[in-house]
């Protein structure tokens, strides 16, 4: 009986083990598609693993960005401390649009981030309405719905209260973007190279930022 069970022991540790083993992928496309397949089934968690590997094996493909991303703010949706996450989303995105300023996907979760954010007093009204003017020369219908989200969320934001609650926050937000403005993305940008975007400093001067 002894022997029994510790074969059965031996045999789930081999299951798991292997399960593990199963993970470890050659290509960005075996992990990206594991990844896509975690997001869709609600295991976000496990899609963020995925999908740190898929960019670390292929740097320069923004939908990988842009899905590590969705991932990030699915999980942030579901934390009780959601804005490091957000802040990972949101670089994400970010990052995406760096590598392909036309990256629609990655552009209209930007705006969304900005208009619904995840957390407490996490949006941001002004690069919101930037983006969505950018969108609206790919594609002006989701421009324009982007647009009514947008003035609902301009009518939340000038409530008395959230004003109040808001206003020590959008400041520390100001000191920082001055602080560290490579976190920025300058939402004018029309087209840049491929891999290379165009960021404002602090002082309103342009900086091409190459990729790493």
């Amino acid at each position: 009986m002894k022997l029994n069970r510790w074969s059965g022991v031996a045999a789930s540790l081999f299951l798991i083990t292997g399960s593990l083993a199963a993970e470890e992928f050659q290509s960005a496309e075996q992990y990206a598609s594991h990844g896509k397949a975690a997001f869709h089934q609600g295991e976000y968690k496990q899609a963020i693993k995925f999908y740190q590997k898929a960019v670390k094996l292929n740097t320069v493909d923004p939908d990988y960005r842009d899905m590590l991303g969705r991932s990030y703010e699915r999980q942030a949706e579901q934390s009780s401390f959601p804005l490091t996450l957000t802040y990972k989303a949101r670089e994400s995105f970010i990052r995406a649009v760096q590598l392909q300023p036309d990256h629609q996907g990655a552009i209209e979760d930007l705006i969304e981030l900005a208009q619904v954010p995840v957390g407490l007093c996490g949006g941001n009204l002004n690069e919101s309405s930037a983006l969505i003017d950018r969108l609206a020369q790919m594609d002006p219908a989701a421009a324009a719905r982007q647009r009514e989200y947008w003035r609902d969320a301009k009518i939340e934001e000038q409530r008395p209260g959230q004003k109040a609650l808001c206003a020590p926050v959008k400041v520390a937000r100001a000191v920082t973007n001055r602080a560290a403005p490579h976190s920025r993305l300058d939402a004018s940008a029309k087209s840049v190279s491929p891999g290379v975007v165009v960021a404002k400093d602090s002082a309103s001067n342009f900086t091409t930022l190459a990729t790493h």
